[in-house]
């Protein structure tokens, strides 16, 4: 299934402050592989911003659905 970035955009949005809480869910982390796949090169880059300057990277390393975001 192809998502076209212009319609997700405002899922995007909504993620941007909730990616480490999403990601360590089985389905929402699923959601956010996803978003990570799919995103404009601006969405993604803050996305992946959001991960690595966490403090709770760690956890998401060790968590069984958070390290496939990761």
């Amino acid at each position: 299934m192809n998502w076209k970035v212009e319609e997700c955009e405002t899922i995007f949005k909504c993620l941007l402050t909730k990616v480490c809480q999403l990601s360590i869910q089985k389905f929402s982390s699923n959601i956010v592989e996803r978003c990570i796949e799919s995103a404009s090169q601006e969405y993604k880059h803050a996305i992946i911003k959001e991960i690595y300057t966490s403090d709770k990277l760690q956890g998401l390393i060790r968590n069984s659905y958070g390290n496939y975001v990761v």
